[in-house]
């Protein structure tokens, strides 16, 4: 189960998982370690901050799950993936916009107020108080608010981190040589062998900039839609290899785990 569906697994039965920690509670009550533990779930779930910070998950694994299927894949399309990135650098840009955070922050509050339980709200802090100067006589009270902090100190942080890695993993050159790559997978050379003009100009641009001293760009991409239309032929030997010789890769393990129980036995007996 990905991220994103354990973390919208909660949030669907948010009101089951309360009353189940409400039972655990009362059947658990002589146990004083389990009743604390239960407690302090209790007070984290209802809370203001935690629906706040689980929504705002929500909308990062939301946005991640297609790019993380798509690396899955058994024949992934690489290609895809390195769009697939920098539609997603693209969007965790959008969400540090205010309008973003304010539907994020009416979301949590529709969200609580559809529940049947009470929630405690972002705490309320006090700015730190400065020395009175000489003449003056009002003290500072100043109330920082509550949703510009958590706003400052968890969202953007959440979202600056999340844009860092990505762009920190995946940089520029990197996603220039996963397209290189990309040019292998089957759905792509069989593309070409159909139609070599649909190879892009820039295909291997990035590969022969780092080895120029040993690669011709010309003579690569001429003998990359040479393998096009040959790589039929090797996937068609591929496939049949599998079906003339089923068991040999199972019969190669027994033979050589026989060969190991043989030696065995006979240091044993020497």
């Amino acid at each position: 189960m990905s991220y994103s569906s354990a973390l919208n697994t909660v949030l669907l039965t948010y009101d089951i998982v309360i009353n189940t920690l409400e039972k655990i509670k009362i059947i658990e009550n002589s146990d004083f370690k389990a009743r604390s533990k239960v407690t302090g779930l209790m007070d984290f779930f209802l809370s203001e901050r935690f629906v706040l910070t689980a929504i705002c998950y929500k909308k990062l694994f939301n946005i991640l799950d297609s790019v993380t299927k798509n690396f899955q894949s058994q024949d992934m399309d690489l290609l895809g993936a390195v769009n697939s990135l920098r539609a997603v650098s693209s969007s965790f840009k959008i969400l540090r916009s205010d309008d973003a955070f304010n539907n994020l922050y009416n979301e949590t509050i529709t969200y609580m107020n559809k529940s049947e339980f009470t929630f405690t709200p972002l705490p309320m802090q006090r700015s730190r108080k400065k020395k009175l100067l000489s003449g003056e006589t009002t003290e500072d009270h100043t109330f920082i608010d509550p949703k510009l902090q958590f706003k400052i100190k968890t969202y953007l942080i959440t979202i600056d981190s999340a844009i860092y890695c990505i762009e920190d993993r995946f940089h520029s050159k990197s996603q220039e040589l996963l397209k290189n790559i990309s040019l292998f997978s089957v759905s792509v050379l069989k593309k070409t062998k159909s139609d070599p003009n649909t190879l892009p100009d820039d295909a291997f641009n990035t590969f022969c900039d780092l080895y120029n001293k040993f690669i011709n760009h010309k003579d690569l991409k001429k003998e990359y839609i040479q393998f096009s239309k040959l790589f039929s032929h090797f996937e068609t030997a591929m496939i049949g290899s599998q079906y003339i010789h089923p068991s040999s890769g199972a019969n190669d393990d027994e033979e050589n785990s026989s060969n190991f129980v043989n030696s065995d036995d006979h240091e044993v007996i020497k």
